[in-house]
């Protein structure tokens, strides 16, 4: 049987569970940098051995929420955004997963949310949905 499973392709891409000692530690500095950090919420990217069941997790894919008083700062988002992306890689170590996937800061303010896409070295801000 286990020759079976070498016939087959015994890797699959899958998601698994962050770290949170890292959304902790990432929520305290961004605390402490005076940020209202409503949640930072991560999540791994990586492989599932099919023959042993095991997960190897390559990337780390965070989501990080901020309360902003005023959804229409747009320019101080692309800021934030570029202050959150440091502290994130600053951050990553603490995770033990080698590699940063893609991130996600979304600015919540009582009228709207604006969101920021870094993924790939490049980043993409909008209007939320």
């Amino acid at each position: 049987a286990a020759s079976d499973v070498y016939k087959r392709q015994a890797w699959t891409w899958a998601t698994g569970p962050g770290s949170t000692d890292f959304d902790a530690a990432l929520s305290q500095s961004l605390t402490d940098g005076g940020m209202l950090v409503r949640s930072v919420v991560s999540s791994a990217f990586g492989e599932n051995n099919q023959c042993n069941g095991s997960f190897h997790a390559m990337a780390l894919d965070v989501i990080v929420e901020l309360e902003v008083a005023d959804a229409s700062h747009e320019e101080r988002f692309t800021d934030l955004n570029t202050t959150v992306i440091d502290q994130v890689k600053d951050a990553l170590p603490i995770s033990g997963i080698p590699n940063l996937g893609r991130v996600e800061v979304r600015f919540i303010a009582p009228e709207a949310t604006w969101r920021c896409v870094t993924a790939s070295g490049s980043t993409e801000c909008s209007a939320a949905p």
